[in-house]
């Protein structure tokens, strides 16, 4: 009963690895097949309003790495002039 047993396994396993094989040629098949990208259309009001918001609209709060630069930068020793 366990060579049958064994035997039936053999067989499910060189199966299963013949299939395996078909399966990675169809994969690499289909990955070699080259097609243009489908162009997705552009909603024009919905791009508006993106750019509107990230170019026009104010910020309501400054990164705090580039506000202590432009601190740094700004401050000036006392008695100093600037014309």
């Amino acid at each position: 009963m366990t060579s049958d047993l064994w035997r039936a396994v053999e067989r499910l396993r060189m199966s299963a690895n013949k299939h395996d094989f078909d399966r990675d040629m169809c994969i690499d098949g289909t990955l070699l097949q080259q097609r243009p990208r489908k162009r997705t259309k552009i909603d024009t009001q919905a791009l508006k309003k993106e750019l509107e918001k990230d170019f026009l609209t104010p910020q309501t709060s400054f990164d705090v790495e580039w506000l202590d630069k432009l601190q740094q930068y700004v401050v000036q020793p006392r008695g100093v002039r600037i014309c």
